[in-house]
């Protein structure tokens, strides 16, 4: 028999810290349990990253129905917790984004930029989670 303390992987870390800070609950329907999945607020697919603050508890039933589309795709908002004061913004789907101190549409800055607005948006997002999306 081995003393060594059994060690979580980082996925792991993650799936428990989205689980407390979202207190077992689903974001979407308000269902409480310890059956819940891990979803993508703004999913991979859209350039979503695995950082905890684009990470919510789901239950399996509204994962499902959400599936790899953004919130405003399919008109689930969240009921309760920490995304629902900032829902506007995260369901825009062309946000407003500060440059210095200038406002500009994600769209303008992407042709500006003469890139795909998924790709400004995971760039941007990347400098602000230090390179993790």
């Amino acid at each position: 028999m081995s003393d060594a303390t059994p060690q979580l992987g980082r996925a792991s870390r993650l799936y428990l810290e989205v689980m407390y800070t979202d207190n077992f609950t689903c974001v979407y329907c308000g269902v409480r349990g310890f059956d819940m999945t891990v979803d993508h607020f703004i999913p991979k697919s859209l350039g979503g990253p695995d950082i905890i603050q684009n990470l919510v508890a789901c239950c399996a039933r509204c994962n499902t129905v959400k599936g790899a589309r953004a919130p405003y795709e399919c008109g689930m908002f969240p009921s309760h917790g920490r995304y629902t004061r900032r829902v506007p913004e995260m369901l825009d789907p062309d946000p407003i984004l500060m440059i210095g101190r200038q406002e500009v549409r994600l769209s303008h800055l992407a042709a500006e930029l003469g890139r795909d607005p998924g790709a400004v948006l995971r760039a941007v997002l990347a400098s602000m989670t230090g390179g993790e999306a």
